[in-house]
């Protein structure tokens, strides 16, 4: 089962606000455990990546978002959790087919 038509290219990284491709432009291929189907090609990040995230994400801190109220944080992290429930079904789909994560602890989020 190929993951359905994302809003996004999984083979890129989002740093900085915008879309990527890794700092090698590489891919992994993403293949259902119970299958071996190919899924898709996921970015391959590397520490040179998680840098340039490091980076944006002390910019961010620094600029709009480290200066706007717990309130107007508040109000955005309520967004997030709405868009997360928006499509928990397309997330649920990449959870389950997640290899290292054990059922258990899939019950235990869901209860």
């Amino acid at each position: 089962m190929p993951l359905p038509n994302l809003p996004f290219n999984p083979a890129f990284c989002f740093i900085d606000g915008q879309w990527q491709p890794s700092s090698t432009a590489q891919t992994l291929g993403l293949i259902n455990p119970s299958s071996g189907a190919a899924l898709s090609a996921i970015a391959d990040g590397r520490p040179e990546d998680i840098d340039l995230a490091v980076v944006a994400a002390q910019r961010a801190a620094r600029g709009e978002w480290g200066r706007s109220t717990a309130l107007e944080r508040g109000r955005l992290l309520v967004r997030l959790g709405g868009l997360i429930l928006e499509h928990v079904e397309l997330l649920a789909q990449d959870w389950l087919l997640n290899p290292s994560d054990a059922a258990d602890d899939r019950r235990r989020v869901c209860l």
